[in-house]
């Protein structure tokens, strides 16, 4: 499915290095918010997110094409994320001498860069809009909130929120493309 997907363009983005002063910025940013832990682990099963928007639905979930895109877009994503190797913001933070809290989930042990569940979230999103457009609305808020709650549980910065973002749709446009 994304045997062929180019990784280049990802390995030549480059994040900001932990000792910038964008990481502290960023790194500030999610300390001085609140942390969810109960908002972080409804959004942390993507599959579980996008199918509980086909209860009480006369459409029918397509399960096994969700956890097969699930599977297989982890392979690129994995090899970008090993490749920068960044790491989660309660470690960097720890070097600054700021104490990040942080849900810990076993989702958030792969490097930062990018966020795995935002490119994923955003692939679906895509794909599903194409399956059944009337429902659109709810998988953009869906994918938001999945990429939102890697925020909110402070274990992804920001820019790894935007760039998974950015590779989720080019996942997809890869997918049209075969």
């Amino acid at each position: 499915m994304f045997d062929n997907f180019s990784i280049q363009k990802y390995k030549t983005l480059k994040h900001p290095p932990s000792s910038s002063l964008k990481t502290l910025s960023e790194i500030k940013f999610l300390k001085s918010k609140q942390i969810n832990a109960g908002f972080a682990q409804k959004y942390n099963n993507i599959q579980r997110v996008f199918k509980d928007l086909f209860n009480n639905k006369s459409r029918k979930y397509p399960s096994e094409l969700v956890a097969n895109l699930i599977k297989e877009s982890s392979k690129p994503i994995l090899k970008i994320k090993n490749y920068h190797n960044r790491e989660r913001p309660n470690v960097v933070a720890e070097k600054y001498g700021i104490n990040l809290p942080y849900v810990k989930m076993s989702s958030a042990q792969t490097p930062s860069f990018p966020s795995g569940h935002s490119a994923q979230a955003f692939l679906i999103k895509e794909v599903l809009t194409d399956m059944y457009p009337e429902m659109n609305s709810l998988f953009v808020k869906a994918a938001d909130n999945i990429s939102k709650s890697r925020i909110i549980a402070n274990v992804h910065y920001n820019s790894d929120k935007v760039v998974g973002e950015r590779l989720g749709i080019d996942l997809y446009n890869h997918l049209k493309n075969i």
